[in-house]
């Protein structure tokens, strides 16, 4: 087994590209732990982890294991019941909705059989008029002559 003489390294960021150093010591924590190297230099690390879920419950405040859900079990539950219960709600107004497009719907139509009625009235009021006129006219050339 060959022994490789360790030293400071200063290799380039694989996401920014910048060089950061590893020092001995960070190397010799990381090959006890069984840990690679790092690539990334530590503000990338950094960010990088902020991407990761946090350890603790959002709602309740909960330690939680590293890159778990967010919520404990009975935050979750609990959020999921509220969620849950809103849809309901959404839901029921939807119904609600519907019912009164339909109510509508219903309303549009008694209207429009109402306006075709008026419109058979008009029409039967007019010929009345036309017929009226007319024996007028008749009634006046009689008296005429």
């Amino acid at each position: 087994m060959t022994t490789r003489k360790m030293s400071s390294l200063t290799p380039n960021c694989a996401i920014c590209g910048k060089k950061f150093g590893i020092s001995l010591a960070e190397q010799r924590l990381y090959q006890r732990n069984g840990l690679h190297v790092p690539t990334e230099c530590p503000q990338c690390r950094s960010d990088k982890e902020k991407q990761y879920v946090s350890g603790f419950c959002s709602d309740c405040g909960i330690l939680l294991g590293p890159k778990t859900l967010v919520y404990c079990e009975d935050c979750f539950t609990s959020a999921q019941h509220e969620l849950n219960k809103k849809v309901e709600e959404c839901q029921a107004r939807a119904d609600e909705s519907q019912s009164k497009l339909l109510s509508f719907g219903a309303q549009i139509t008694e209207l429009a059989e109402s306006l075709r009625n008026k419109e058979r009235l008009i029409d039967d009021l007019e010929r009345r008029i036309n017929y009226l006129n007319q024996c007028l006219e008749a009634g006046n050339n009689q008296m005429g002559r």
